[in-house]
């Protein structure tokens, strides 16, 4: 739901994004999507009630272009990153931003005998990298925190991805967010990596709203 947040407040500027994703069907992906930029729940889009099709015809025409595509668990990271080259020439327009609904699902496309979890986040998460600098554009993805991490009030740092620690040691910004136990309506979130600026710094909780699919305070106007 982060991941589709992003994307929405993209789309909501104007700009063009794409979610690739190995885990929920596309149509929920942009559902989601589309809850969080018509200020609806997530059940009105489903239905398509008169409030969707009212704002959507309001604010459609300033929206960005979305699509989604469902890979099953395990496509090489170069059948994704070549269906976004795809996706751009069908557009006839650069895309912004790329969603990867989640790089532990996707494959390096080589040997599994040759290369474990661990070496073979590495060759994903450098594909993606590569990619985002050759387009000039975002590349998002999320990743799993290790079982044992988050509790006792500690703070997620790279250390507690799972897997692989290569996934944060590759990316530009890794940001780590954790559900407060007491209330699944509340996320802390921590910025542990920022190349380009400050980092090592926290929000406290923040509310999310689960019915809009917003993993953040917006309100969109």
């Amino acid at each position: 739901m982060v991941l589709s947040s992003i994307v929405a407040d993209a789309i909501w500027r104007g700009k063009n994004a794409a979610i690739a994703t190995l885990e929920l069907d596309g149509r929920k992906q942009l559902e989601r999507v589309l809850a969080n930029v018509l200020n609806c729940t997530i059940d009105e889009v489903q239905r398509v009630d008169p409030i969707v099709r009212h704002r959507l015809a309001e604010v459609g025409p300033k929206l960005g272009k979305i699509v989604t595509q469902r890979f099953a668990p395990d496509t090489p990271v170069g059948e994704i990153t070549a269906w976004a080259e795809r996706v751009q020439q069908d557009w006839g327009a650069k895309m912004d931003l790329l969603a990867v609904d989640y790089i532990d699902l996707v494959g390096s496309g080589k040997n599994g005998k040759d290369e474990g979890d661990y070496k073979a986040q590495k060759t994903v998460g450098n594909a993606f990298r590569d990619h985002a600098l050759e387009h000039k554009y975002y590349v998002i993805s999320a990743t799993q925190g290790r079982r044992s991490s988050g509790t006792g009030g500690k703070s997620l740092d790279v250390d507690d991805a799972a897997d692989s620690q290569h996934k944060v040691r590759i990316a530009d910004m890794v940001i780590a967010m954790r559900m407060e136990l007491e209330s699944k309506d509340l996320v802390d979130w921590y910025l542990i990596l920022n190349r380009d600026g400050t980092d090592r710094i926290g929000t406290g909780s923040l509310p999310a709203n689960r019915a809009m699919a917003r993993m953040f305070p917006v309100n969109r106007r």
